[in-house]
């Protein structure tokens, strides 16, 4: 078999994850059944995501645990734990990972999730956050109705910005992972 080189990830048969892995010529080297390989049950190629060694970080859907696992061994060790099927962060936002699910180049795990305050007990809005491969410094913020996150870029940062269902705000928000940061940048059209 040849080194492979790139992946992808797609829905087999809408019952399943696969993870497809290509060699140099682009053709598929051998593929993977997430939920036979794992034993993690998830519906989404926006919850999987790869490192550079080609392992994987996998959100379980219906357990609210999110995974690392090894793509040579295939052991698996929990990066967050739910709790009665609920992820909490600091003991005030209850939140559940929704999309997004990426690496960054320092091998720290960045997520779109959908977050709830328990202290108002209000209804679950967009958010963002990340962990470090080992679950530690989890950090995760909710932005508000009208944002959700779109896409990572250099593995950095997180981006969102006016979705859907609202009026456009003009705005996006980029996430900087290294300090946890959120900052404003303003479009030039309010309807962008």
């Amino acid at each position: 078999m040849k080194k492979e080189n790139t992946y992808s990830m797609t829905i087999g048969g809408d019952t399943y994850i696969s993870v497809r892995y290509y060699d140099e010529t682009l053709q598929c080297a051998k593929e993977s059944n997430v939920s036979d390989a794992w034993g993690v049950n998830t519906m989404s190629v926006e919850n999987v995501a790869m490192d550079r060694k080609g392992n994987l970080a996998i959100y379980d859907e219906d357990a609210s645990c999110l995974y690392y696992c090894n793509s040579v061994t295939k052991e698996k060790r929990k990066v967050l734990k739910a709790v009665r099927n609920r992820l909490i962060y600091d003991k005030k936002l209850e939140f559940c990972i929704s999309n997004g699910l990426e690496f960054t180049a320092d091998d720290k795990l960045v997520f779109g999730a959908t977050c709830m305050d328990l202290s108002s007990g209000e209804s679950s809005v967009d958010g963002y956050g990340s962990v470090d491969v080992n679950g530690e410094n989890l950090f995760v913020e909710s932005i508000g109705e009208e944002y959700s996150v779109m896409y990572h870029r250099d593995g950095k940062a997180v981006f969102s910005q006016s979705c859907g269902f609202t009026i456009p705000t003009g705005e996006i928000y980029v996430y900087d992972t290294a300090d946890n940061s959120r900052k404003s940048v303003k479009l030039t059209s309010s309807e962008e």
